[in-house]
């Protein structure tokens, strides 16, 4: 009798993948819990601009190409936001899952002894872990790059290929990492799959002109970071490698670095007679994630690209940096323990310490951060006292967050135009803006001494943080409220 045939992608799981699965799944119920029972987001301003793109673009359809919100990953969340924020939270929790089981898969397929290790540390790695309370890009950008790596070793050419040219429309990173991970594609002539490549800068570049832009060339022309933005400034070149504790973690930081000598130490013994498997962990996993490493570097050294130094930037390559964290822990494990029972012993000790890393600096559930906490004031008090006032103009997102207010309209609650420095002209009587010392004083350009003039402005509130702090300018936060007169 002839064996039943099964789809390709869907086959029976062994044991040990069910078992993992299981965790997985036990594990995304806990995480899930957390996330819905936090009050606060990670990241503030620009959690909040993702989502409320998404959310309005139903009503503003060329929300769906805007180059700041990315195209895809707004089309993908989109249908979330309408449910809330805590859909988006809870949706990007369950592609972190999705991420750490396909880490998993990688690690089994390249051969490593130990491969759950590698799902255990992408999803607990700190940033990576705090990510899933947010509505920013780096989780779909790490799901759609450790998927479609995964088909590609597997040799699903097109699939993978066709799925991986989105990643631009996510992150923008992904321009510079197509072309390294194409390298793969040419060394197997996969002609075809190459070309595909290019599908989703293709297919976005001529519907993006159709309907909105006129301009085939938009993805290029409406790049949001081809300037230099002065106030960011620069920061040290080994900035994201000194920030280990908090963006990988000690004990993955050490594994990954163990992981690193070894695949060098690899090529070197072995070069011109590299197995498959090598081939692959370094022109798919190494390569892209030290490319990824290194481009961030050089941006935020030379204070080039809008780059900022946020070390959350290093979560949407978690997963390929979690598989060489993971070599280089069966390396440890394999190299420095001669028995099986120290063996155990060590690994089980690793997983705890794994375990406790994000807890330390990201408690869970969330509290809403400094910032976000005055801001919220600030809200409460503008609903609660709406009505003697006219018009509402803000820098910071989170006002039309909290009210739920469309930002993209000139409605009663607006943001307030950037480079903006006649206030006075601008606003009507009985207007009130709302001035932050992060938001209106940097991105928005717009200076306190704007409302100096008290023959125009009146000082209505002020709202300070229980425990004073800076901005990355080195100004004391505050929140000042004014009424044109």
């Amino acid at each position: 009798m002839r064996e039943a045939r099964t789809f390709p992608y869907f086959r029976p799981m062994n044991e040990e993948n069910k078992k993992i699965l299981t965790f997985l799944m036990a594990g995304g119920i806990v995480l899930i819990i957390l996330v819905a029972l936090s009050s606060g987001a990670y990241q503030g301003g620009d959690t909040f601009q993702h989502f409320m793109i998404a959310k309005w673009s139903f009503v503003h359809p060329s929300l769906l190409f805007d180059h700041w919100g990315k195209p895809f990953f707004t089309t993908v969340i989109a249908p979330f936001a309408q449910l809330g924020y805590a859909a988006v939270t809870i949706e990007n929790t369950v592609l972190g899952l999705v991420s750490a089981w396909y880490t998993y898969l990688i690690a089994r397929h390249l051969g490593h002894r130990l491969a759950w290790p590698a799902a255990l540390m992408m999803i607990c790695a700190p940033i990576y872990f705090v990510h899933l309370n947010s509505a920013m890009t780096e989780i779909l950008f790490s799901t759609i790059i450790v998927v479609s790596t995964y088909w590609i070793m597997k040799e699903r050419w097109i699939a993978g290929a066709i799925l991986l040219s989105f990643l631009p429309f996510v992150r923008t990173e992904g321009f510079v990492l197509i072309p390294f991970i194409s390298i793969w594609f040419l060394m197997k002539r996969r002609w075809f799959a190459f070309v595909l490549l290019g599908t989703g800068t293709v297919l976005y570049s001529i519907v993006g002109s159709m309907l909105f832009y006129n301009d085939i060339l938009w993805v290029f022309h409406q790049n949001p970071y081809k300037v230099t933005v002065d106030f960011y400034g620069s920061g040290n070149w080994h900035h994201f490698i000194s920030t280990n504790y908090v963006t990988w973690g000690v004990p993955m930081f050490i594994a990954l670095c163990c992981g690193t000598f070894w695949i060098f130490r690899t090529l070197k013994r072995h070069t011109g007679s590299l197995e498959e498997n090598i081939k692959k962990e370094w022109w798919l996993v190494f390569v892209p994630s030290f490319v990824f490493l290194l481009f961030h570097s050089l941006a935020w050294w030379l204070g080039k690209l809008a780059s900022v130094g946020e070390i959350r930037v290093l979560a949407a390559l978690m997963p390929l940096y979690a598989v060489t964290a993971n070599r280089g822990l069966n390396w440890m494990n394999e190299r420095f323990l001669d028995n099986k029972a120290k063996r155990n012993r060590f690994i089980s000790f690793y997983s705890i310490a794994v375990l406790l890393m994000p807890f330390l600096f990201f408690p869970m559930p969330m509290r809403r951060m400094r910032g976000q906490a005055v801001m919220h004031e600030v809200t409460t008090w503008l609903t609660a006292n709406r009505s003697d006032y006219g018009r509402v103009w803000y820098s910071d997102p989170q006002i039309a967050f909290d009210t739920e207010s469309d930002p993209f309209i000139q409605g009663d609650i607006r943001p307030y135009f950037p480079n903006d420095s006649t206030p006075s002209q601008r606003l009507k009587s009985n207007d009130i803006y709302i001035w932050d010392a992060h938001f209106a004083a940097n991105e928005g350009r717009t200076p306190i001494e704007s409302f100096n003039d008290t023959t125009f402005f009146k000082l209505e509130k002020v709202f300070l943080p229980e425990k004073p702090f800076e901005t990355f300018d080195h100004n004391n936060y505050e929140v000042k409220v004014y009424r044109r007169r």
